[in-house]
């Protein structure tokens, strides 16, 4: 298992850390939802939330990938044991 999902599942205080890392997140999503960027211009907003979609995107591809690769790792070495 991987060191950071056991210390997540074991430690109210670091979930509560990520929580609270969040926030930056979370308060940028609601500034583009009530358009509290308006003086900027509609392609400004669309980017903005481009960028985080495709952040989004990635960041799961990513965690899909780097198990994959995981797995098959593992799977190496119990075929060479």
């Amino acid at each position: 298992m991987n060191p950071l999902t056991r210390l997540y599942r074991r430690s109210r205080a670091f979930r509560i850390l990520c929580y609270v890392a969040l926030v930056p997140l979370y308060v940028m999503l609601v500034f583009v939802a009530f358009n509290s960027f308006g003086g900027y211009s509609q392609w400004g907003n669309a980017l903005g939330v481009a960028a985080i979609v495709a952040f989004a995107a990635w960041a799961w591809w990513w965690g899909e990938r780097r198990e994959a690769l995981l797995a098959d790792a593992d799977c190496e070495r119990s075929d060479a044991g």
